[in-house]
């Protein structure tokens, strides 16, 4: 291990990030880390990030074929260094990994690992060039996270992990590699308590190394936005119901976007003058949901509108165009976007099996039910477009909860402790 001299510890820190993606890739991961890069810059700290040029995960593994063109750039004063990656026999990876997640045969855990990628045979090196005092590597489960574990095997430099642990998808995430890292890595940094008590049981990481906190879903300036006129916000895109219901993020499957389309039909029954706003990036899935609203529309006279690949300067405006914010997915570490929403004062509506329970507090900011059911998903929406004083107290509760929990001041003064911890324990 290389012990930190004490001109190092009195300066600010050189902070090295190895990500799998970085902006202008968009993605709740990559949301935390361009807020988090930023506030460090600010805050006297020499950022840099060795990324992939990709725009998305599935370059890695799946057709997605655009780059980011700038190799080297500096962006809000985070030096970013962007590398090329191999796809070459990415469709047998993906072929043997599908047959991990059914069969665990011998070595399976570092095909399940290349198959994720971005698989790049600079991205140890350049983390090394960059001589970082301390090591940064998120999110699991790429292979980003084994580059940054290598280089501060090779360095001595500490290494945290943020973890971004997805603990219902053993296939992809239930990986004794990194279980390995995080338990040499100095510390470890999950998005929930819950995350962490599970890494410390199934991957038997000292708890001591452990240190919760939430990812930093906004900036400073992005806290309270002003509340704009609901009715312009709704001719703006064409929405014309009394009641609006919001989803928003990626249309993948995972998102359980068809839970709430099957739920609206029981809603239309009783408010007939409500829509539903599905918005957010496209996949190969959106045709599914688009051929469903369309039926849903004809056979019940309901509304669905879809926003796609909205600029992020629209964020806000499609959340105060809304009503109530629902999102069902468990597939998740954390979830910004339920932090977005609640500081635009939407009430939420999520899963009680997610980590969202964490983010939502039943009964104060929203409610939390079995996406499972249907009626349960349309009760809870019913039952929050039907009561006006309901909406308010959520709306309220909502903002303040971000102001006291996720303020980018509490957020970097955290950190600035994790970099004390580590540093002088070397």
């Amino acid at each position: 291990m290389v012990k930190l001299s004490i001109e190092t510890m009195n300066k600010k820190l050189k902070i090295l990030f190895a990500t799998h993606l970085f902006y202008p890739a968009v993605g709740g991961v990559e949301i935390h880390l361009k807020h988090l890069t930023e506030g460090l810059v600010k805050r006297g700290y020499d950022v840099n990030v060795v990324t992939s040029r990709a725009y998305s995960t599935e370059a890695f593994f799946l057709g997605d074929k655009r780059r980011i063109e700038k190799p080297v750039e500096v962006v809000d004063g985070v030096h970013v260094e962007r590398l090329g990656f191999q796809t070459f026999g990415r469709r047998i990876l993906r072929f043997f990994t599908r047959v991990a997640c059914r069969i665990p045969y011998p070595f399976n855990h570092w095909i399940r690992l290349i198959s994720l990628g971005p698989r790049s045979s600079k991205f140890t090196s350049r983390i090394i060039a960059n001589n970082p005092d301390i090591i940064i590597g998120s999110p699991l489960p790429n292979m980003n996270i084994y580059y940054a574990a290598k280089a501060a095997r090779k360095t001595g430099k500490p290494l945290i992990i943020i973890s971004c642990y997805h603990m219902d998808d053993r296939c992809c995430f239930f990986n004794k590699i990194f279980f390995d890292i995080m338990r040499r890595a100095d510390l470890v940094v999950p998005h929930t308590p819950a995350e962490g008590e599970f890494l410390a049981r199934i991957g038997k990481i000292n708890p001591s190394k452990i240190i919760p906190f939430p990812p930093f879903p906004l900036r400073e300036n992005q806290l309270e936005p002003p509340i704009k006129d609901k009715q312009i916000l709704r001719e703006k895109y064409g929405i014309k119901e009394k009641y609006v219901v919001l989803y928003l993020g990626q249309h993948g499957f995972h998102k359980k976007v068809n839970l709430i389309l099957k739920a609206m039909p029981y809603v239309w029954q009783i408010v007939k003058d409500s829509a539903l706003v599905i918005a957010g990036g496209i996949t190969e899935y959106t045709r599914v949901l688009k051929s469903s609203a369309a039926e849903l529309e004809h056979s019940y006279g309901g509304k669905v509108y879809f926003i796609d690949n909205f600029p992020a300067s629209e964020k806000d405006d499609i959340f105060q165009a809304s009503d109530v914010f629902v999102s069902l997915s468990e597939m998740e570490s954390f979830g910004i976007v339920f932090v977005e929403a609640m500081n635009n004062g939407l009430p939420m509506i999520a899963s009680k099996n997610s980590v969202t329970r964490f983010i939502v507090d039943e009964g104060e900011t929203g409610i939390l039910i079995d996406p499972k059911s249907t009626t349960d998903v349309a009760g809870a929406i019913l039952e929050i477009l039907k009561n006006e004083e309901l909406r308010n107290r959520f709306s309220e509760n909502a903002r303040k909860k971000v102001v006291e929990l996720y303020h980018p001041k509490l957020l970097l003064d955290r950190w600035e402790e994790v970099f004390t911890h580590v540093t002088s324990n070397r």
